[in-house]
This record gives C-alpha cells, structure tokens and sequence, in this order.
C-alpha cells in the first residue's frame, strides 16, 4: 500500500503540473493572437467579443477570460462579470512578462485551476488572458485512478505471497527442512571448503556447464573471468575430453594437457539417489613444478648476462668520456654524449616502429647490447611488423620464443669459427604469425634437426642447459604451428616458427621463461 500510494503521490503531482501546463498553453494561444491584441489595446469590446468567440473552448478548459491591464474583465466566455476586477493579486508580475498558473478560489467560490498569460502590443503590456479549469473534476479523476491503483497492487501482493509460500515450501522440501540461515552458511562453509583445497576442482553438468569451481583450478587454468558458473566449460577450457560428461568413467591420476599446462587429474561421474546421471567432478594437480623451477633459474642466469652485457658497454662509454674529460675535450665530451644519446633513441624509435609490444621491444635491445659484448651484430629485418592487437599467443610466450631462438644464435656463432658473425631477426603476421632468425653459424645437419628440441640437448658444460630450443617447440605446439629449420643466407641456420593468428589479450601472464 505504501508502493501504491507513493506512486498515487507522483501521479498526482505530474496530472497536476501536466493540467496547469495546458491551461498555460491555450491562454497562450489565444495571447499570441494579434488580432486579439489589437482589440484590447483599441479597447473595442464588440470586436474583441467577436474575436474570442472564434475559439472553440471545450475539453478541460471551463472559460477563458480577457481582461486590461488593470484586471477589469473585458470578455469572459460565459459572460460572468464583465467590468468587474479578476480574482488574482498577481497582477503586478504578469505586468512584467511572467505567466501564472495555480489552484485558487474563482467566482460563487469554486476551486479552479487557473492559468494567466500576459497580452503584449508592440511590446506594451495591455491585457491579460485567463483561463479556468476545475479542480473537483481533476480530484475525482485522480481518486479513481489511486482506487485502480490500490487494487491492482493488492492483487499482485496476494499472488506474490502465494508463490512465494510455494517456493519456500518447495525449496525447504528440497533441503532437507533447512531454514534460510543454515542455507546460507552451508553455501559459505562449501565454498571455504573448496577454495582451501591445494588441487583444482571443477564440476560440470550433464551439459558441460560448469557447475562449481575453486580459486586453484581459476589459477591453474588461467581463467581470469570472475565468475564462470553455468557457462560452458569448452569456452574455457582446450582439450575438454576429459572434463566432458559424455563419458563418465572413473580415472585416477591421469596426465592430461589442458589449456598448455600439464596436469595429474582424477575424473569421478556424480549420480542422484535414484541413479540419475548428473555430470562428473575432475580434481587435478599442476605437474610442472620442477620444470617452472628450472626455468626461473635459467632466466635469472639469463637476465644476469644481459645486465652484465649493459653494464659491460656503460663502462666502456664511461672510459671514454673520462679520458677526454682527463684532456680536457670538453666539447668533444659533449659530442660523444649526444652522439651516442641520438644513437640510442633512433634504435629505440626502429625497434618500436617494428616491434610495438614494449615486452618484445625491451628483450631485443637487451639482446642487441649481448650481441654487441659478443661482437656479434643483431639486426632485425626492415619489412618486420605486427599488431600487438593481434597475436596468436600471450605476448610473453612470443617473447620468450623469440629470445630463446635468438640466444640458440648466439651460441651456434660463439661455437663457430665463422668470420661473419651475423643473427638476424624477422617477425611478421599474415594468415600466420610469422618469426624468422636466422644466424652465420654452422648451421643444423638434417639428423640433427629433431635431436635440438629432445631436453638437455645443448652444447654447454654443465647442469641446467638444453632447455630453450624444447620449450620453444612445446609452446609452438600448444598453440597449433610448427617449426621449419632451413639454411640461412648466411651460411648458418634459418628457424621459421609459424604460428595460426588468433586474437589474444596481451596482459595475461606466462608461465613460461626464457631458458638456456
């Protein structure tokens, strides 16, 4: 009923301001009628009557009413006190432009709706215009709506209450008599439950739709989506085999690749007490750990030889502007300093030109400085281009491609006596994401060719190497390409990496590293 009579209230107010407004309106009309102002300010009454019995009054509008600037009524539709003063102590403010509209006391004590509007002639205030609607009318009007009101919100309260008494009936019936309380702390409790659980869990429906899902199995499966229940597993998942419940056999520890991780997953079908078929709840377990450990180590080494690589080429700048502050060269200090600043800047315009993925670009100028300590020149093809809005894989997995095959390069020339010591890099999108790196090494003999990816093949001393070339290979793999290994023009090994093009979000975050 409160609903009701606020909704009462608001109509109220709108009718009101709406009926105020047409009474405005049509007192404006008639205003605005030229004709008509010159009548008043003629003050010829007979053409003045003639004018505004022209008008054809009806609906709402219960009389108009012309009067001069005194308020001295000189018409009035049903000839109600001519030569008498209107009703109204606003005369003054209609004088100055304003037009009136409010509920007051009329002739013989009726409650009308009034609206007035000032006449105008030549800019002169000459007259007023008055219209009257009643206000009973509108009242009555209004109860019978509030009445329709009322019981239509009666009627849908009843049928409100109705179902809901049924849906409450059912739903406890359902859960075993629960009340809404220990409903809500079961869900709490379940969800605790499943959230402090170290293996993904995941449950799915007859359908394939996710039915529940913990917080380890949203990181696991890199799913950023907030909230994936009731959609389909297939949209978040690659290679749904074994979370689909068109096969609901019990499996144990089984080693699956799912979404490029491998996981250690046990599969069980879910039944109803009557035996009914469900879906089927998979927990799995990341099996990746030590190979993730690995990787980290290698890339800290990694990123230690690079730093070194800059600090190594700083120094040696640093030497030199020293010794020409110690022969006091001061402008040539000066000129080096610019020279090598403009020199940096146009190297970093190029690369970001070709490579406009700050990620991409930041790893090849890293690359470009241990080329460089390796006197070793690292260039990338004029024609390279991508669209970062475009990629094929995460940003970091590209990256971590590409640095790997640049550092297998760098360590083919490192190896050889070659006298040309050359690695250059080519990426490009088409049909397929493209990556081409090509070195003047001793190139890659055909029984060669499938041993370089098998891990722990490298030619380095030591533990932890022969990693990078197998890592490339499985992430190429994961995402549907291939690898292509050719002769390069320089004598040493192209690798070509082609890649379906797929549009790909480039904040999600690897788990993979560049390793040795």
């Amino acid at each position: 009923m409160l609903v009701a009579l606020n909704l009462y209230n608001r109509n109220f107010s709108e009718n009101l301001q709406e009926l105020k407004n047409y009474g405005l309106s049509q007192a404006r009309v008639i205003a605005h009628d030229p004709l008509l102002s010159e009548q008043v300010f003629k003050k010829d009454i007979k053409k003045l009557t003639e004018i505004a019995q022209k008008y054809q009054w009806g609906g709402e509008i219960e009389y108009i009413s012309i009067s001069n600037t005194h308020g001295i009524r000189l018409f009035h539709s049903k000839g109600y006190e001519i030569g008498h003063k209107i009703h109204s102590n606003k005369i003054d403010e209609i004088a100055q432009g304003k037009e009136i509209s409010d509920v007051s006391e009329g002739l013989y004590g009726r409650v009308l709706v009034k609206a007035r509007v000032p006449i105008f002639y030549h800019g002169r205030f000459i007259g007023i215009v008055s219209t009257g609607i009643s206000y009973p009318k509108f009242i009555e009007k209004q109860k019978k709506d509030l009445n329709e009101i009322a019981m239509l919100f009666i009627a849908a309260w009843f049928i409100n209450l109705g179902i809901s008494y049924l849906l409450i009936r059912s739903l406890r019936y359902r859960l075993n008599l629960m009340t809404p309380e220990q409903i809500e702390k079961g869900f709490v409790y379940r969800q605790y439950i499943l959230d402090s659980v170290y293996e993904g869990i995941v449950a799915v429906d007859k359908e394939d739709n996710v039915v529940l899902i913990n917080d380890a199995a949203m990181e696991y499966l890199d799913i950023l989506d907030a909230d994936i229940r009731g959609k389909p597993i297939s949209d978040y998942i690659f290679n749904t085999d074994f979370f689909s419940s068109n096969s609901l056999e019990e499996l144990k520890d089984e080693t699956i690749i799912c979404n490029g991780h491998s996981l250690i997953a046990t599969r069980k079908p879910i039944y109803d007490k009557q035996g009914h078929e469900l879906g089927l709840v998979v927990s799995f377990r990341i099996n990746t750990m030590q190979t993730e450990l690995e990787n980290k180590m290698n890339q800290y080494a990694k990123d230690k030889d690079n730093l070194r690589a800059i600090i190594h080429e700083f120094n040696n700048q640093m030497s030199v502007i020293y010794g020409l502050l110690e022969m006091r060269r001061y402008d040539s200090v000066l000129q080096y300093i610019n020279t090598e600043f403009s020199t940096r800047q146009n190297d970093v315009r190029e690369i970001s030109r070709m490579l406009p993925v700050p990620d991409l670009a930041a790893m090849f100028l890293s690359k470009r400085a241990r080329a460089k300590e390796l006197n070793i020149t690292l260039e990338i093809d004029p024609m390279s281009q991508i669209d970062s809005k475009l990629l094929p894989i995460d940003i970091q997995d590209i990256t971590c491609i590409i640095g790997n095959l640049i550092s297998n390069a760098f360590e083919e020339i490192v190896n050889s006596n070659a006298e040309q010591r050359v690695v250059s890099l080519y990426v490009y999108q088409s049909d397929e994401f493209i990556i081409e790196v090509a070195d003047s090494g001793r190139g890659i003999s055909e029984e060669d060719v499938d041993k370089i990816f098998e891990r722990g093949v490298t030619s380095k001393d030591g533990d932890n190497h022969g990693i990078g070339l197998h890592l490339v290979k499985t992430l190429v793999e994961q995402a549907g390409g291939r690898i292509v290994i050719e002769e390069s023009d320089f004598g040493g090994a192209l690798f070509i990496v082609f890649i379906p093009l797929k549009i790909c979000s480039i904040s999600k975050q690897s788990r993979y590293v560049e390793v040795d």
